[in-house]
C-alpha cells in the first residue's frame, strides 16, 4: 500500500507540473497572440489614420479649387462657342438642342479622342454656375480610338 501511495504521490506530482508548465504555456502564448493582435490592431488604426488624412488633404485641395472657380456670366447656349475654342472640337460639334426656357442645353459630339473628351470636361469644371445633368460617351465602333459624346449642362 505504502509503494502505491507513494507512486499515486507521485503522479499527482507530474499531473500538477505538467498542468502548471500547461498554464504557464498557455498563458505566454495568449499573451504573445494578444501583442501580436495589439499590433495589428495600430497598424490598422495607422493606416486608417494615413487615408484620412490623404482624403482630408484631397477635400482641402477640392474646396479651393471650388472657390477659386469662375462664374459663366454669359448666356448657356454661348458656352458652345467656348467649347469651340479647343482645338480640332468645332468640326466635331454635331448638334445643339436647347431647352425651351433657355437654362440648359444637350450637345451631341462625335469621334472624340480622349484629349478633347478631357478637354471638354476641363471646360465644364472651369465654371461654378455649369451644372452636367447627364452624359453619355459611347464607342465610336467605325473608329475603334474615338468617342461619341452627349452632354446635357445647365447653368445654376
Amino acid at each position: 500500500m505504502d509503494r502505491f501511495n507513494i507512486l499515486f504521490r507521485l503522479n499527482e506530482q507530474k499531473i500538477f507540473i505538467v498542468s502548471l508548465i500547461f498554464v504557464v504555456i498557455v498563458s505566454f502564448l495568449s499573451t504573445i497572440f494578444v501583442d501580436l493582435k495589439k499590433t495589428s490592431i495600430e497598424h490598422r488604426i495607422e493606416l486608417i489614420n494615413n487615408k484620412y488624412q490623404k482624403a482630408l488633404l484631397l477635400y482641402k485641395k477640392i474646396k479651393e479649387n471650388n472657390s477659386s472657380k469662375q462664374i459663366f456670366k454669359r448666356d448657356i447656349l454661348l458656352f458652345v462657342q467656348e467649347l469651340e475654342k479647343i482645338p480640332n472640337l468645332k468640326e466635331k460639334i454635331i448638334s445643339v438642342n436647347s431647352s425651351e426656357s433657355g437654362s440648359s442645353i444637350v450637345i451631341k459630339m462625335a469621334e472624340l479622342n480622349l484629349k478633347q473628351l478631357c478637354d471638354v470636361l476641363y471646360k465644364l469644371n472651369l465654371y461654378k454656375n455649369i451644372q452636367v445633368t447627364s452624359y453619355i460617351i459611347k464607342k465610336d465602333f467605325s473608329f475603334k480610338k474615338l468617342l461619341d459624346l452627349t452632354i446635357s449642362i445647365r447653368k445654376l
